[in-house]
């Protein structure tokens, strides 16, 4: 493996997030000394065989991030940027003296090529290295970066459709995808001491689920990313419906002065996320006196009335149809730009990431929306039977016979 030793990670906060950036500087060196060595390096092949070019969000340009079209995303993809600028003018001086230790001539190493050389190298470290115990930056290790990307199945999300206004029926929990469940969950890797090697393996499955037969592709999962921090992290997404982990966080307004966060997965509402938001909508007016039972309650999963249901679904509908606003193309203009193959050849890998990314947001939204109108549907039903009721009621009392 190609590795520093010893630089671990200690403190937090400001000083924990400057020792992590110093790991990572220091991992992009050696990894630039060894590209610098040449032939005559015992890591040439494996050095050579990595991509000359990533895709990660720090080395977008400014155009290809405005395709992003979501303030959120197009922040991230900024604040990256800068970051790599900063980091760079740190470690300039290193870098163009490995550059030069390499070359056989004089020639002048330029501000250009020592960046480029920086933030490949830094995007390497970021896309391909694998975590280590002795330093925080991880190492580089051969064949181990070749296994590609599969996502873990969903994360568990909360049933709205069809069920009770207040508290819960006995399933609550979304069971995700049947069709994804018959795949092989992906394998993962993890540092042998003994060995002192990194040892990838294939996934324990649950009853009833089949491995990694012969002749199929075993793929790693990384860990739990939505599509936009694959895109930061390693430079590439998954396709719409195809990674359970992508979500869209809502800005759901509760009042006046309240605005409560609502992650929205590719399958369903965060659990923790839609409890706080029913929370608000129960409290928006003053404390309550149940209000520990109806946290109590939101935490299970359930409902905490009908019209504090109604309020809540009518809030995240809204903040889905204004957050598909917000951007200047629809889905389907972005679902046939990407069935254009003769607009795709002409576009950069940026470009089409930024299209697919934009994609999934909205076939996401799309949903929430969906999913919130279903809600609010329901909820003025039960309202109307309710009244239903208490006009049949109010028919059928008699009234006293005069004596």
């Amino acid at each position: 493996m190609i590795a520093c030793d010893g630089l671990d990670v200690a403190g937090d906060g400001e000083e924990r997030r400057a020792d992590e950036a110093e790991a990572r500087d220091e991992l992009a060196l050696k990894l630039l000394r060894h590209r610098s060595a040449g032939a005559r390096d015992a890591f040439a092949p494996y050095v050579e065989s990595m991509p000359k070019k990533y895709n990660l969000l720090q080395s977008w340009s400014e155009d290809e991030i405005e395709e992003l079209q979501d303030a959120r995303a197009k922040a991230l993809a900024f604040r990256r940027k800068a970051e790599t600028r900063r980091a760079f003018e740190r470690v300039k001086d290193q870098v163009r003296d490995i550059i030069r230790s390499g070359r056989d001539d004089d020639n002048v190493v330029n501000d250009d090529e020592t960046f480029d050389a920086y933030e490949w190298a830094r995007a390497t470290v970021s896309s391909r290295a694998v975590s280590v115990p002795f330093h925080a930056a991880g190492a580089l290790c051969p064949m181990g970066d070749m296994f590609n990307y599969a996502p873990h199945d969903p994360p568990i999300l909360i049933d709205v459709i069809g069920a009770p206004t207040f508290g819960m029926r006995e399933e609550t929990t979304s069971e995700g995808d049947a069709g994804a469940k018959t795949a092989p969950i992906p394998g993962d890797g993890a540092y042998d001491v003994e060995s002192e090697t990194f040892a990838f393996r294939t996934a324990l499955q649950p009853r009833g689920r089949g491995g990694v037969g012969t002749g199929m592709e075993i793929y790693v999962c990384y860990g739990e990313y939505s599509n936009i921090e694959l895109l930061d992290y390693y430079g590439f997404c998954l396709a719409p419906d195809e990674n359970p982990q992508d979500g869209y966080v809502l800005d759901v307004r509760v009042d006046a002065e309240r605005v409560a966060p609502l992650k929205v997965y590719v399958g369903g509402f965060s659990w923790n996320d839609l409890a706080d938001v029913r929370i608000a909508f129960a409290t928006r007016r003053g404390p309550r006196k149940n209000e520990k039972h109806l946290r109590d309650v939101a935490r299970r999963g359930g409902a905490l009335g009908l019209d504090e249901e109604a309020d809540a679904f009518e809030a995240i509908r809204e903040a889905a149809a204004a957050a598909l606003l917000h951007f200047p193309t629809t889905a389907k203009t972005d679902t046939e730009a990407l069935e254009d193959v003769e607009k795709m050849s002409v576009l950069s890998e940026n470009v089409k990431l930024a299209i697919t990314w934009r994609l999934c947001a909205k076939r996401i939204l799309q949903r929430a929306y969906k999913w919130a109108d279903a809600r609010v549907t329901e909820c003025a039903a039960a309202r109307d039977v309710s009244r239903g009721v208490s006009r049949v009621s109010l028919a059928r009392v008699s009234t006293p016979k005069p004596c």
